[in-house]
């Protein structure tokens, strides 16, 4: 059977963080490492069949039952596994970068005793800051209900704010030809993150990044 990530490029690797292949590694993202080593397609196959059959992949994708399958069969193993060692990227990573609610709602389950403020290996950023990143509102409140600190700072000094105010920025620029009744909507949701936020840590308005930046101030 023919390896599908051999197109005719053996420097083509499979990327665990975005669950794709990346020709030269290339345009990986900054919690990524894959780029500093190129795995030959056998490796691939073998790292992609892993991925593909752990916790992290069902809770990117959003598959609540499979995920629910793995914590009920060996929670101990799955609830904080990570994908790779170079990203330290849990379940609850994922399923809160991606939106999957029911997936982070699984995830805190008392019983299932998750790792909330757990950080990447690769950035220290924790699941707050990736939800915050990407406006998931509701995972965000679900989030700092279970225990999420909002003071925590990833490797560019950075709070979950700073991640907020950036997404806010790109939003805005991608919204400025679309109806009011939609920029409204966006804007009442980013509010309810910032809200959420500064209620959980007020100082957050105040913290400067590495650049010297408070969250209002952050460039794209």
């Amino acid at each position: 059977m023919m390896n599908r990530n051999n197109n005719n490029n053996n420097n083509n690797i499979y990327c665990q963080f975005t669950s794709t292949t990346i020709a030269n590694g290339g345009n990986h993202p900054p919690e990524c490492k894959c780029y500093s080593r190129i795995l030959s397609s056998y490796d691939q196959s073998l790292e992609e069949l892993k991925f593909q059959k752990s916790a992290c992949h069902f809770a990117q994708i959003g598959n609540v039952e499979k995920l629910k399958q793995l914590l009920e069969n060996d929670f101990e193993r799955w609830t904080n596994s990570i994908d790779t060692q170079l990203s330290g990227l849990t379940p609850l990573h994922y399923a809160s970068r991606n939106g999957h609610s029911e997936c982070v709602k699984l995830l805190l389950e008392k019983k299932y005793a998750c790792k909330v403020n757990a950080r990447t290996t690769s950035g220290n950023s924790t699941a707050l800051m990736r939800a915050s990143a990407t406006g998931e509102a509701e995972i965000v409140e679900m989030l700092l209900k279970a225990g999420a600190d909002a003071s925590l700072r990833d490797d560019d000094g950075e709070t979950a704010l700073h991640k907020v105010y950036t997404f806010i920025r790109q939003e805005k620029r991608r919204n400025e030809d679309f109806e009011e009744e939609r920029r409204k909507r966006a804007e009442m949701k980013f509010e309810k993150i910032v809200k959420a936020l500064v209620a959980n840590y007020p100082e957050a308005t105040t913290v400067t990044n590495r650049r010297g930046e408070k969250p209002c101030e952050r460039e794209i």
